[in-house]
C-alpha cells in the first residue's frame, strides 16, 4: 500500500480558519472559487444548501462540518496538495470531485441517499477513502477514473446502493477516457447506463497500484465491486453479499488484479429489475423467476476480456449462477486454493449453473471494441468445489491450452468436470470427484485416484479407438 506517511497532511494546527472576507474567492456560474489557499480549515456547515465550491492550485486543506449534517453542496478540487476530509455526515446530495490532486485522505464520513456520486476522484496520485459509510446511493459512490495510482479504500460500508448499470456498483474503477467527471457521470455514461465505447488498446491511462480492502457490501442493485480496465489492483479482505449483479466484476482489459480472502455470498440474483433494465443487458427474452427475479442469474465473481489476474483463497458460497465465471476471453488467470460452495441457487427451467465457468460467450449485440475469443492459457488448480453445481467445472467450446490440476469436486449435480467436446488441448491432472465426468477425465495420471469418477464422452475421441 502507499505510505501512510504520504496519505497524513499538515496537523490541524498548522491551519486557520476560512475567512470568506479575507479569501475573497470568485464567483462563476453560481459557484464559489477559491485559489490558492494555504494551510486552511474549511467548516462547510458555514455554506448554504446548494453551495457550489472549487478549490483550485491550493495546498494543505482540512474540510470538515461543525453540525450534525450537512445538504445540497457541491465541492470541487483541482490540483490540490496535501487535502483532508474528515467527520463529514452528509443528508443528501453532498458531492466531491477531485481532479489532479495529490495526497488526498477521506476519513469518517458517511453519505446519504445521494442523487449523484459522492466521491469521484480523476488523475489523482496518492488517495486514502477509510472508514466511510454509504447508504442508499441512486449511482455509484466511490468513482475512481482514469490516471489515478496509489488509491487505497479500506474499511467502507456500502449498504442498498439504488443503481442498476454496471457502472453504478458502490465501488467503479475505470480506465475510460475522461477530461472531466461529474457527479451525474453522464460525461462517461451518455444514455445513463452504458459507457461510451471505446477499444481497450486506447484506455492509455488505467488506475493502477489500487487497494480495495476490508469493505463491506451488501444488497447493491448493481455489482457489488466493478473493475472497468484496472490494473495492478488488489481486492482483499473484503465481505460482499446481496448483490443483484456479480459481487465483483472483472471487465473490459483488467490486467493483474489480485483477489484475495474475499467473501462472496448470495449474489446474482437479478432481482429487482424492470423489464427496461433486463433489455438493457439483453436478458428480458429469457423470461422471469415465480419471484420476479430474472431468469438469466449472474455469478459471485465475473472475469470479462480480462487477463493475468488472480482469484485465490477467497469463499464463493450460495451464488445464484456459477461461482466464478470466465465470460469470454479470459486469459492466463490463476484461480486457486478457493472454497466454493453450492453456486447454482438461481437454477430454473432454462438455466443452470457450475462451481467454475470458462466461457466463449457469443456477442449480445455487434461491438468491436471487445475480443469475443474464447477462455485459454488459465490456471484452475487446489480449488474446493462443494455442493449443488450443476457440474463443478465447465468448459465450452473454443477454451483452449487450460491447465485444471488438483481441485477436489464433491456432490455436483451431473458431472464433476463438464466439457462440451473433447479438446485434447487442454490438461487435466490430479482432480478428485466421485462423479464422472463429461467429454474429458480427471486425470491423465495412471491408475487415477481411487473412488475417482470416470471419463464419459459424447463421441469417443480418435485417439481412444
Amino acid at each position: 500500500m502507499p505510505d501512510p506517511d504520504l496519505l497524513s497532511p499538515a496537523t490541524s494546527a498548522d491551519r486557520v480558519d476560512l475567512a470568506l472576507d479575507a479569501a475573497q474567492p470568485e464567483a462563476a456560474d453560481q459557484a464559489l472559487i477559491f485559489r490558492f489557499l494555504t494551510n486552511v480549515r474549511v467548516d462547510l456547515s458555514s455554506f448554504q444548501p446548494g453551495s457550489k465550491l472549487s478549490f483550485v492550485d491550493c495546498s494543505n486543506l482540512c474540510l470538515t462540518s461543525s453540525q450534525n449534517q450537512i445538504d445540497g453542496l457541491e465541492v470541487s478540487f483541482q490540483r490540490v496538495n496535501e487535502l483532508s476530509l474528515e467527520h463529514i455526515d452528509a443528508a443528501q446530495n453532498v458531492f466531491f470531485n477531485f481532479e489532479d490532486c495529490v495526497s488526498i485522505r477521506v476519513t469518517e464520513c458517511s453519505f446519504h441517499s445521494s442523487e449523484g456520486v459522492p466521491l469521484t476522484v480523476l488523475r489523482c496520485n496518492t488517495v486514502l477513502l477509510s472508514q466511510l459509510r454509504f447508504t442508499g446511493n441512486r449511482l455509484c459512490s466511490i468513482f475512481i477514473g482514469c490516471g489515478c495510482s496509489n488509491y487505497v479504500v479500506q474499511q467502507c460500508d456500502f449498504v442498498g446502493g439504488q443503481g442498476k448499470s454496471n457502472w453504478h456498483a458502490p465501488i467503479v474503477v475505470s480506465a475510460r477516457t475522461l477530461t472531466t467527471i461529474t457527479s451525474s457521470l453522464e460525461g462517461l455514461l451518455p444514455d445513463g447506463y452504458w459507457a461510451r465505447a471505446e477499444k481497450i488498446s486506447e484506455m492509455s491511462l488505467p488506475p493502477t497500484r489500487g487497494f480495495l480492502v476490508e469493505n463491506k457490501i451488501s444488497d447493491s442493485l448493481s455489482s457489488g465491486i466493478y473493475l472497468d480496465g484496472a490494473v495492478n489492483t488488489v481486492v482483499q479482505a473484503n465481505f460482499i453479499t446481496g448483490s443483484s449483479k456479480e459481487g465483483i466484476c472483472l471487465d473490459y482489459g483488467c490486467l493483474n488484479v489480485s483477489l484475495f480472502f474475499n467473501q462472496i455470498l448470495h449474489n446474482g440474483d437479478r432481482y429487482n429489475k424492470s423489464d427496461d433494465d433486463l433489455a438493457k443487458d439483453f436478458v428480458l427474452q429469457y423470461g422471469r423467476c415465480e419471484d420476479g427475479s430474472a431468469k438469466a442469474k449472474l455469478p459471485g465473481i465475473s472475469i470479462d476480456n480480462s487477463g493475468f489476474c488472480s482469484v485465490v483463497a477467497n469463499q464463493i458460497c450460495y451464488n445464484y449462477g456459477s461461482g466464478i465465471k470466465m465470460v469470454r476471453a479470459g486469459v492466463g488467470n490463476i484461480i486457486a486454493n478457493n472454497s466454493l460452495m453450492s453456486n447454482n441457487q438461481g437454477r430454473n427451467d432454462s438455466f443452470h449453473f457450475f462451481g467454475i465457468e470458462l466461457g466463449a460467450a457469443i456477442a449480445d449485440v455487434e461491438a468491436a471494441d471487445i475480443d469475443f475469443a474464447g477462455s485459454s492459457l488459465n490456471v484452475i488448480s487446489c480449488n474446493n468445489i462443494v455442493g449443488a453445481h450443476y457440474s463443478g467445472l465447465f468448459i465450452p467450446a473454443m477454451c483452449d491450452d487450460n491447465l485444471i490440476c488438483d481441485n477436489v469436486i464433491l456432490r455436483p449435480e451431473s458431472f464433476s468436470i463438464e466439457a462440451t467436446e473433447f479438446n485434447p488441448r487442454n490438461r487435466f491432472l490430479n482432480n478428485f470427484s466421485q462423479q464422472n465426468t463429461r467429454n474429458c477425465s480427471l486425470s491423465l495420471l495412471r491408475p487415477v485416484y481411487a473412488g475417482s469418477g470416470f471419463p464419459v464422452f459424447d463421441v469417443i475421441p480418435e485417439a481412444s479407438r
